[in-house]
């Protein structure tokens, strides 16, 4: 079936079978929408980041959604941006250890080096502005640390929207907080055995 203001299918599948549904489509197909559960939001259907992991696999990114009968319509597509989140880069190192990703997915991949990220120098003095959000920010989980900046720092953020969204995230700091979604239930700090180890933050 498809949507009213879409010819792209809609489907309601599980991880096994929308993996295949990439398998036979990812290189000929505008993208789709797929019934998902959102955190929180348990029905039945695939879990978000589950089909968002399986979407990195063929080098597909997922965009908009809305509200669907029974779960979330979430869009899934070919990535056509060069811009990674910290989120998804940590996602597909995971990926590639456990040998999930596919020679698609891997054509598009972003430098995933350790040295590929880097906390912005004005974010640096205004967290050693105050002490006491400096010294919990170097007690932050390296992996925190990349989520949560790169949100802050990504390209097309305007002037304004970047201070406050730097001031914030001292004011964060400064608590000890950890507000976001940064570890996919702690998925992400379970690193297969085998393979390369995730990256680390350089030390400050």
């Amino acid at each position: 079936m498809t949507t009213p203001t879409s010819d792209l299918p809609v489907l309601r599948l599980d991880r096994a079978g929308f993996r295949r549904w990439l398998e036979g489509n990812h290189s000929s197909s505008r993208g789709c929408w797929l019934v998902v559960d959102k955190w929180g939001e348990p029905r039945g259907n695939i879990p978000y980041v589950d089909a968002v992991e399986e979407a990195l696999c063929f080098g597909w990114i997922d965009s908009t959604n809305k509200a669907g009968d029974g779960g979330t319509l979430q869009r899934f597509g070919p990535r056509k941006g060069p811009v990674w989140t910290e989120l998804n880069k940590e996602r597909v190192r995971r990926l590639e250890r456990l040998g999930l990703m596919t020679d698609a997915g891997r054509a598009v991949l972003p430098d995933l080096s350790a040295d590929s990220f880097s906390v912005n120098p004005d974010i640096i003095e205004a967290l050693k502005a105050d002490p006491v959000a400096w010294e919990n920010f170097r007690n932050y989980p390296d992996l925190y640390v990349r989520v949560r900046v790169g949100n802050i720092q990504r390209p097309g953020i305007g002037p304004e929207d970047y201070a406050g969204r730097v001031e914030r995230f001292v004011a964060e700091a400064r608590k000890g907080s950890m507000t976001i979604n940064w570890n996919d239930g702690g998925r992400l700090l379970r690193s297969p055995s085998a393979g390369t180890p995730p990256a680390r933050r350089r030390r400050l």
